[in-house]
């Protein structure tokens, strides 16, 4: 939802009228906690998820006013997105709706699909941009979990170093769905590697969204 959101405010942002786009993007996923389900998924997801809410501002044009504590913060293009939907995937993540609330859905297979298919999916999408993943600066990757997130080192053949900053806000915030990558995005550009980036998150439907950033320190 972070990366998805991230690409429907940028539409928004290059319309007409070209102002200034709020995304806001918040979950409170502790509201889905129900007394009398006593299964497993249920006992991990209240483990795993917390509330969390994040904002970014997108327009179009050039950046280079904005501050931030008292210098110039990194000029940020978002270059483009994209999304793969897997078919007859929708058991794998989501929720379920019963008499007592919303029932998460989450499948024990997430890690083992991730690892089989994420990199053809990464590897189309770049390829329809005229990149590879040996062309990428840095990686703002949403932290599923300790699991999903192996399954993306192995994936995509990075190591832990190029995914800290998802490792370091899934030990302090655990996952707060849409809005984590988004802390991500914070972490790493507090000391902004130069070049292209590539935004990653997995979700509901069972689906992975993309979005490159090209960064320029200030």
């Amino acid at each position: 939802g972070g990366v998805t959101g991230l690409a429907r405010a940028a539409r928004l942002a290059g319309g007409p009228g070209n102002g200034h786009i709020l995304m806001l993007t918040v979950e409170l996923c502790t509201l889905s906690f129900r007394l009398e389900d006593n299964s497993k998924a249920m006992f991990i997801s209240s483990a795993l998820f917390g509330d969390g809410a994040a904002a970014v501002v997108l327009r179009t044009g050039q950046s280079g006013d904005a501050h931030e504590n008292g210098r110039r913060a990194p000029c940020i293009r978002l270059l483009a997105t994209g999304e793969q939907l897997w078919p007859d995937s929708e058991e794998m993540m989501g929720w379920s709706i019963e008499d007592d609330g919303l029932g998460v859905v989450i499948s024990t297979h997430i890690p083992q699909f991730t690892r089989k298919a994420l990199r053809g999916a990464t590897c189309d999408f770049l390829e329809r941009h005229g990149l590879e993943l040996g062309d990428l600066a840095g990686f703002v990757t949403h932290p599923g979990g300790r699991k999903v997130l192996e399954a993306i080192e192995d994936s995509l053949g990075v190591d832990r170093a190029d995914l800290v900053h998802a490792w370091d806000i899934l030990r302090d915030f655990g996952n707060m769905s849409s809005p984590t990558v988004l802390f991500v995005l914070e972490r790493a550009l507090a000391d902004p590697k130069p070049g292209i980036h590539l935004m990653v998150a997995l979700g509901p439907g069972f689906t992975v969204s993309f979005a490159l950033l090209d960064v320029r320190p200030e």
